[in-house]
């Protein structure tokens, strides 16, 4: 995937063609984008997002460590709680239904206050770790 990344990136950061035709309103932006190039670029978007989706579900499900679950379970809620809502008011707002990427951009603030956390947790989880313990008096 992180190659796949780097090849999608070079090739729309080079093809001028690839988002054409920018439609902006005050909240959200609508592109014309050049088939089969934008397709192949969705693909990988997706499947990116379902894997985020189903990987972190899955390990936050069979995880034996607690600490480990729960940083996943944010990555999981984090995710579905951008993704779906993305695509509700894609479906359901008729103005932004050729909007989603734009729409996504919106909603990925959901997700990164998730991300924000879970560096929170993480680093809590560090600063407890390196603390050193005070040692037990023998009675």
């Amino acid at each position: 995937m992180l190659a796949a990344a780097l090849g999608i990136a070079a090739w729309i950061a080079l093809d001028r063609s690839f988002a054409t035709a920018s439609v902006c309103s005050a909240v959200y932006a609508r592109y014309t984008h050049a088939m089969p190039r934008f397709s192949v670029y969705a693909g990988f978007y997706w499947v990116g997002l379902f894997g985020m989706a189903a990987l972190s579900g899955y390990g936050a499900k069979t995880s034996a460590d607690p600490h480990r679950r729960r940083l996943l379970t944010h990555v999981l809620w984090g995710t579905l709680a951008f993704v779906l809502p993305s695509m509700a008011t894609s479906w359901f707002v008729p103005a932004a239904r050729a909007a989603l990427p734009s729409v996504m951009c919106h909603f990925a603030l959901i997700l990164a206050a998730f991300l924000a956390r879970m560096i929170a947790l993480e680093r809590r989880q560090a600063g407890e770790a390196a603390s050193p313990t005070p040692a037990s008096e023998p009675a």
